[in-house]
């Protein structure tokens, strides 16, 4: 690092003024790392001056340079913290905080971490590089908070702060009883028609893994319908295939019909007990279609 040069220019002129240099870094890989500084008043910062830090090594053909100045159009970050899923809250005893901050230009930025107003060391969270999507003019980036659940931890707030040049405040973003007990909410319910299909829509509802939506046709629940329905008609059909084939058996002269002492007959046989003949002709007279005295089934 002896031959390794940084220099400094403001508005295009060279500056050893205000600079402070740090020692050399060895690095894994056998290379070296080394920080220069250069402090610069707010005043100067305001007048949109540009600054240029130009980095020489004998090893390297060109030389590496970066400019950077105040931006005339800065874009304001939003920060967000997104809340814990219910998963996260009720399943383990760690989670993780994210920090959103996106739609901010120049890129240049500064995120850090409060728990309950103190500063949270830079080892418990990390920061994402700065990116930017295509076809876009701003830029995002976001930070993750690792936290544990104690005791202590269950009134806490967790503040995001973001230092950006298109403000002069810090911009923060909270979120407060994160492992707090998680109060249930009743869902709300819309049915809604689609063109060949009925969509329940439920909403409004917490937690999400505690939910069950169960269907009624005329106030009995679909599958019960559906299955008393074919158990209903089953019975009828074995009820009527039972009484045809028992009227044939007491077809006693085999002619296609019942008589009415044939029935009487027929009934004693299935009830276990006597029929007077007036109650019997009754019957034959409710099903005698064609007004001959007798049931015929042989047409039906």
């Amino acid at each position: 690092m002896e031959d390794f040069s940084i220099t400094w220019r403001v508005g295009g002129t060279n500056t050893t003024q205000n600079i402070r240099t740090e020692q050399p870094v060895s690095n894994s890989n056998g290379t070296e790392t080394m920080r220069n500084f250069l402090s610069v008043s707010a005043e100067k910062w305001q007048t949109y001056v540009p600054f240029s830090c130009e980095a020489k090594h004998p090893c390297a053909r060109q030389s590496r340079k970066e400019l950077i100045s105040k931006s005339k159009d800065p874009k304001l970050p939003t920060v967000e913290i997104l809340p814990l899923s219910d998963w996260e809250a009720l399943g383990s005893n760690a989670a993780t905080l994210r920090c959103l901050i996106s739609g901010f230009f120049p890129s240049d930025i500064m995120v850090t971490w409060e728990k309950d107003g103190l500063g949270v060391p830079s080892s418990d969270y990390v920061i994402s590089p700065v990116y930017r999507y295509s076809g876009s003019s701003t830029y995002s980036t976001s930070s993750r908070l690792n936290i544990s659940i104690t005791e202590q931890d269950q009134e806490s707030t967790y503040t995001c702060v973001v230092k950006h040049e298109s403000s002069q405040e810090l911009l923060k973003s909270n979120i407060e009883h994160v492992f707090g007990s998680l109060s249930p909410s009743r869902p709300s319910a819309v049915l809604l028609q689609g063109p060949q299909e009925l969509v329940c829509l439920a909403y409004g509802f917490s937690p999400a893994q505690s939910i069950s939506i169960t269907w009624f046709l005329d106030d009995v629940r679909e599958g019960n319908w559906l299955m008393t329905s074919t158990f209903l008609l089953l019975f009828f059909v074995s009820l009527f295939y039972g009484i045809v084939v028992t009227l044939i058996k007491f077809d006693l002269d085999g002619d296609g019909s019942i008589t009415t002492e044939e029935l009487r007959h027929a009934m004693t046989k299935l009830l276990g007990e006597k029929t007077l003949k007036t109650e019997v002709e009754q019957v034959v007279r409710e099903v005698d279609r064609d007004g001959d005295g007798t049931v015929d089934f042989e047409a039906a």
